[in-house]
């Protein structure tokens, strides 16, 4: 995991914030390789000594705006899960909230950043992949086997990767590559939905074969 700050005297939060809200901005416009750590510093207001003392380098500062994307999509989690009391609706609210995380402008912003700048800087693209996607798939398949406790941890972890798959599906796909494509509610809403039911009708499938067996 990212460390936020680098060792040594701790920059003041407000100087933090600047230059991450400066960075999230840049890498979104410029992308990673047309950014510069003297664009960041420029637009964040901070001294150059400030912006290295917070964050080395570069891909630092990248794995950070990341990681606190990531924050703040486990923090919607976080205030969903305490009230579902099933595992169909908590299902359902978790996936309405991940696709609304999916389709943000920002977010495929990033998605793309990442699909460009992979071959070129892989350790940052696997970054990515550990703080996102997996942490997200990890999010489900816990919240399945937590309702489901006799599936195995092979199976909730199957079950976490349908549900994920299922939700980011061709629509993914397609706001990533059409730029003005932008999915209704009530096409997000049907999404989630349909999802939610194949994940529900594979686990109950899977418990009355073992039921038999």
């Amino acid at each position: 995991m990212h460390q936020s700050t680098r060792a040594g005297r701790n920059p003041r939060p407000e100087k933090v914030e600047a230059v991450l809200a400066a960075a999230r901005k840049l890498f979104l416009t410029y992308g990673f390789s047309n950014t510069t750590t003297d664009m960041v510093q420029k637009e964040s207001g901070v001294s150059k000594a400030t912006l290295y003392n917070c964050y080395g380098t570069k891909e630092s500062l990248f794995a950070a705006v990341i990681e606190q994307e990531c924050k703040v999509f486990r923090e919607v989690f976080t205030e969903i899960l305490p009230e579902t009391k099933s595992l169909e609706k908590g299902l359902y609210s978790m996936g309405r909230a991940y696709l609304d995380v999916l389709v943000d402008p920002d977010t495929l912003a990033f998605y793309r950043v990442m699909v460009s700048e992979a071959s070129r800087f892989p350790e940052l693209a696997s970054n990515f992949l550990d703080i996102g996607p997996r942490t997200t798939h990890a999010l489900f398949t816990d919240f399945i086997h937590s309702h489901c406790n006799t599936l195995t941890n092979e199976q909730a972890d199957r079950f976490g990767a349908m549900f994920m798959s299922l939700l980011r599906g061709e629509m993914h796909t397609r706001c990533l590559l059409l730029i003005n494509y932008r999915p209704s509610a009530k096409e997000l809403d049907d999404h989630a939905v349909y999802a939610v039911q194949m994940v529900m009708r594979n686990i109950e499938a899977l418990s009355r074969s073992s039921d038999l067996s």
